[in-house]
């Protein structure tokens, strides 16, 4: 049994002690209701939840015959690989493929086939991507080819852009006790609603489908960004009392002026997939305070299936640095660093452990693996941490080579690796704002492409420098980064590009930069153009900043629009951009 440290007045040992540090549930916070059984699992028959896909509603009868249906085409256990978004097939699939007992492997439809399918050789291959009426089913074989544990349900690819494919091994027992949890703490029953506002492959927008379903909750399906009025048309008629987002999302909403009013139903605001600065959990945790809304602020790893710890709302205006306790069924542990490491980090702080029944069975990088027993009882997570006087944990760092942007886990050593297969020599470090990258000198255009193609980020989140004729090295021939991590720490943020004078050019080159593209056009809108949520605030801060305050639907007009707009006017008149999907009926 974990003993819990209470949330007040506990006394931490120092992180260079010979004694374990632990954090288990709080004390001194109302405890949270009984979650789901693990003993009934969320694929398990009945289905309980009702989804609503594309302003049809899937009544858990239905939802129940079609994953019935599907889980007897598949018949023995085979290898599964399933591509999609946030659709209805997607999620028929993945819950027959968990009751019929066969792994699959939940990847985002533009993740390429030739990585998965020439690595893991899947029995099976089910593609849910824009197909409304059910996915398609290719058989590559009748039986299968592989072993595979009793016990293994999911394999994921690690939340990173970067790195060889490399998955996560989950289990039955990782998912549905992982499902329960959340579902407890986060006081979830069947009368609430969440929205699908990341995407189902990454664990985290998963984990918000897995543990709604455990409850037997309403799910929206949606692959709309929170910029869009639809996305609020959605949460509106559909009742929608729970909203995910990582950092970058509250960004987003940051932007589009969000109080809470948007969601009349909205009960909590999650946010997890990197740190958050303070301050923003410190005004979330307050404009839910006045709006009844609760702000959870979580940690968890692909490798522990989802979450490790959360924040209990209560807290998060008073400890808004912290990421809390563990999850229900789980214990944090400090480690002592090494003691060459320790002095780099604050006093106290150690390599921080996860333990419990969602700890990953293990990773896979090639098809013999999917046979092996579990291989790990607990998770070293790499990220360096303390426990502050009330038992709440706080993050300090990475000791790995890793950063997390936008919630993308980027292994810098594989994007150096990358980089030079493109004949583009480099070396990089980064924090979870930008990636700096240093190359010879002439090769700063080739890199700042090569990067933005490989790690998927916008241009504003990697900064290129040029750093003479080599590369620094150290006296015993290995790269050097100190020299960079020192240019780095002396920039706050990545360079920015300054539009120039005159409103056609700076419209265009905002959009340039911002979009890294050659040739931006009249007609062209920030949709048309590629634009993403993950570019969508350099281009509004910058439109801004230029030509004054953005109107709304920004994002649906024209450049040549933009263009005609006067860049000393300071007010926009409100322009009502209408439905763009004509899904829901208040949009």
């Amino acid at each position: 049994m974990v003993v819990g440290i209470p949330l007040t007045g506990a006394s931490v040992p120092s992180a260079t002690s010979d004694v374990p540090m632990h954090s288990s549930l709080p004390t001194a916070s109302a405890p949270a209701p009984p979650g789901p059984s693990t003993d009934a699992p969320f694929w398990r028959a009945p289905i309980r939840s009702t989804l609503l896909d594309r302003g049809a509603r899937v009544a858990p009868a239905e939802l129940e015959r079609r994953v019935e249906a599907r889980a007897a085409e598949l018949g023995e256990r085979r290898l599964v690989l399933l591509r999609g978004t946030a659709e209805l097939a997607l999620v028929v699939d993945l819950l027959a493929c968990l009751r019929a007992r066969c792994p699959v492997i939940l990847t985002g439809p533009s993740d390429a086939d030739d990585e998965f399918v020439d690595r893991f050789d899947p029995d099976v291959v089910l593609d849910a991507a824009a197909r409304p009426q059910g996915s398609r089913l290719v058989e590559r074989r009748p039986g299968s080819a592989h072993e595979l544990h009793r016990d293994l349900a999911l394999l994921l690819s690690t939340s990173g852009s970067t790195g060889a494919p490399k998955l996560v091994r989950l289990s039955r027992r990782n998912l549905a006790s992982n499902a329960a949890a959340i579902a407890s703490y986060l006081r979830l029953d069947a009368g609430d609603c969440a929205v699908t506002s990341l995407p189902l492959h990454y664990c985290y927008g998963l984990s918000v489908l897995t543990s709604h379903l455990a409850v037997g909750a309403t799910v929206a399906l949606s692959d709309l960004s929170v910029v869009d009025p639809c996305f609020w048309a959605l949460c509106r008629d559909a009742g929608v009392t729970t909203i995910a987002g990582v950092p970058h999302t509250f960004e987003l909403l940051d932007r589009i002026r969000f109080d809470g009013t948007e969601a009349p139903m909205l009960r909590r605001l999650t946010q997890a997939g990197g740190r958050m600065p303070p301050a923003t959990v410190e005004r979330y945790a307050r404009l839910g305070h006045e709006r009844g809304i609760d702000l959870y602020v979580m940690y968890g790893q692909t490798e522990a299936t989802a979450r490790m710890a959360y924040l209990p709302p209560e807290l998060a205006a008073t400890h808004p640095d912290a990421v809390g306790v563990a999850i229900p069924g789980g214990e944090l542990e400090l480690r002592p660093l090494p003691a060459e490491e320790a002095p780099e980090w604050p006093e106290g702080s150690g390599l921080v452990v996860y333990r419990g029944p969602n700890v990953m069975m293990g990773y896979a990088e090639s098809p013999a693996e999917l046979a092996d027993p579990p291989s790990v009882d607990e998770l070293v997570t790499g990220d360096v941490g303390r426990f502050d006087e009330a038992g709440l944990l706080h993050l300090e760092g990475r000791r790995s080579r890793f950063t997390k942007i936008f919630g993308l886990r980027i292994d810098l050593d594989d994007l150096e690796r990358r980089l030079s297969e493109r004949g583009v020599p480099a070396l990089c470090v980064g924090d979870d704002r930008c990636i700096t990258i240093a190359v010879v000198d002439g090769a700063a255009g080739a890199a700042s492409a090569a990067a933005a193609q490989v790690t998927g980020l916008p241009p504003r989140r990697l900064r290129v420098v040029e750093l003479g004729h080599e590369l620094p090295r150290a006296a015993n021939g290995k790269p050097d980064r100190s020299p960079l991590r020192d240019l780095a720490a002396a920039v706050d943020g990545p360079d920015v590009p300054t539009a120039r004078a005159g409103g056609v050019e700076g419209v265009r080159d905002i959009y340039r930069s911002v979009l890294g593209l050659d040739h931006v056009g009249e007609a062209d809108t920030f949709v048309s153009l590629g634009g993403d949520s993950l570019s969508y605030v350099e281009a509004s801060v910058r439109l801004e900043e230029r030509l004054g305050r953005v109107p709304d639907g920004w994002h649906l007009r024209t450049v040549g629009e933009l263009e005609s707009l006067s860049p000393r006017a300071r007010r926009w008149p409100r322009v009502e951009t209408g439905c763009c999907c004509a899904r829901w009926p208040s949009c």
